[in-house]
């Protein structure tokens, strides 16, 4: 009797350990999934289990959140109050897009097709980067992503000086003012193709377009006043942003007039002329803000965004004791547990990514350092599989854009902390062009010896790699 008892004890402990493992799968796997497969999976569990109910869905009561066309409402709102003729210009919007006809280009073919008039002289280089920005414009010409983030390429200095410079380019196709963050720099970049020399309104659009509301010349000097003087107690700032806070000093209210007058005359969407393909909307997981606590400390703020998650939670209706009703409980309860642990680990990685990056969040994606998942993973205290599957698909907004998060993990350069692989590459080069005129040619070990002179430790068969990445011959080559 003993060995049967002994026997059902011991099936049932197997079944508790494929029970726990089962559970963990699941676990990982919600962690997973994007924010779109998450909610699918949050109606699939409460339509199979009674224990599980939809408390709220912000799809439902947000047309907009399901991903409908529409106007990026903030800016567009507070664009259309600075606008005396705000209302009329809105009914005049209207009467154009249902006069229009049906068959319209779509604004990407339309920078495609200018591109490839236009003779870039680097093989292609050009043309293939401005295409790869056109490739990631929504409807109203805004960025999906963020441009640093389109390619591994641009974690280098020169890439992304490509980059920009191309961006640039984009900008000035026409329409005047795509490829751009928001409306406010739109217009900034109209404004500044059309030759605008009002200061006042380059500095109102380049970040500061908050002052605009309400639009009274008198209000806003004021708030420009006030920004300046707080900005230079709080902070310590480069010189050229001390330049244009100085030359704030000097503005009137007949400039801000004038400021406003001349945004009158810019287009908030020069993209509406054009059809809409399909919208690509990626939802943040994510946010990461800059805020300034009671002590005036300036800090890195983290928010979940659910975004267009439903809200689930077990249901009061269920008063039945019967195992059924226990066993949907407990798998409610469960699944829930599994969606917690998907947004702690999110929170608490993020956290550990910000204070690894925080160079990167308060200056901009030049300054990414090195940072690898195993690191993250020890530091928040899970497996480095739990972190690769909380960085995939998975997204960050910050005042640079939206980044998927798996952006922030870079290699460092060998042994060489704080130094990325980007970072070395560039020294690799520099010291290369600094020799490129002696006698003979720098071995891979004499670089690597200059390297680990400023600092770098890295081994000669790796200075052979980032060589021969950089597209550089071995020194008997040259």
């Amino acid at each position: 009797m003993s060995g049967i008892n002994l026997g059902i004890t011991q099936v049932q402990k197997q079944v508790q350990v494929q029970t726990m493992s089962q559970r963990q799968i699941q676990s990982l796997e919600i962690l997973s999934l994007g924010s779109d497969e998450l909610r699918e999976r949050i109606f699939r569990e409460a339509d199979k289990n009674p224990a599980l109910e939809i408390l709220s869905d912000p799809l439902e009561s947000d047309p907009t959140a399901r991903g409908e066309d529409k106007p990026r409402s903030n800016a567009l709102d507070r664009y259309a109050s600075v606008t005396a003729a705000g209302t009329e210009a809105s009914d005049n919007f209207q009467a154009i897009i249902e006069a229009a006809p049906d068959e319209k280009e779509s604004l990407q073919d339309h920078l495609l097709s200018e591109l490839s008039m236009i003779n870039f002289d680097d093989n292609g280089e050009t043309f293939e980067i401005c295409s790869l920005i056109v490739g990631n414009l929504d409807s109203h010409g805004h960025h999906i992503l963020a441009p640093e983030s389109l390619s591994p390429d641009f974690l280098d200095e020169k890439k992304r000086e490509k980059l920009y410079k191309c961006l640039g380019i984009v900008q000035n196709l026409d329409p005047v003012g795509c490829a751009v963050k928001n409306v406010w720099e739109s217009l900034l970049v109209q404004a500044r193709a059309n030759g605008c020399s009002n200061d006042a309104l380059i500095f109102l659009l380049d970040g500061h377009a908050d002052m605009l509301n309400p639009p009274k010349a008198d209000k806003i000097l004021k708030k420009i006043s006030l920004y300046r003087e707080g900005i230079l107690s709080l902070f310590g700032l480069p010189p050229s942003e001390m330049e244009k806070l100085e030359r704030t000093k000097s503005y009137t209210e007949a400039d801000i007039t004038e400021a406003l007058l001349f945004m009158k005359t810019l287009d908030p969407n020069p993209a509406s002329a054009f059809s809409s393909s399909p919208a690509v909307y990626i939802q943040p997981d994510v946010r990461v803000e800059k805020a300034v606590d009671d002590d005036k400390n300036e800090f890195f703020k983290i928010s979940l965004c659910r975004g267009n998650l439903p809200e689930a939670a077990i249901t009061s209706d269920l008063k039945d004791d019967s195992k059924f009703a226990k066993d949907a409980i407990r798998e409610a309860r469960a699944f829930l547990n599994e969606i917690a642990f998907r947004e702690s680990t999110l929170l608490s990685a993020v956290g550990e990514i910000v204070k690894v990056q925080g160079e990167f969040f308060k200056k901009g994606p030049r300054y990414l350092a090195p940072l690898r998942q195993k690191d993250v993973a020890k530091a928040v205290g899970v497996h480095e599989t739990t972190i690769s599957r909380m960085a995939t698909r998975k997204y960050l907004q910050c005042e640079w854009g939206l980044f998927e998060i798996g952006y922030f993990f870079t290699n460092q350069a060998g042994s060489s902390e704080g130094t990325s692989q980007e970072g070395a590459k560039r020294e690799i080069e520099e010291i290369l062009k600094a020799h490129k005129d002696d006698k003979k040619p720098l071995s891979d070990q004499k670089i690597a010896d200059i390297l680990s002179e400023r600092g770098i430790n890295i081994a000669r068969r790796t200075v052979a790699k980032y060589r021969a990445a950089l597209n550089i011959s071995s020194s008997y080559d040259r």
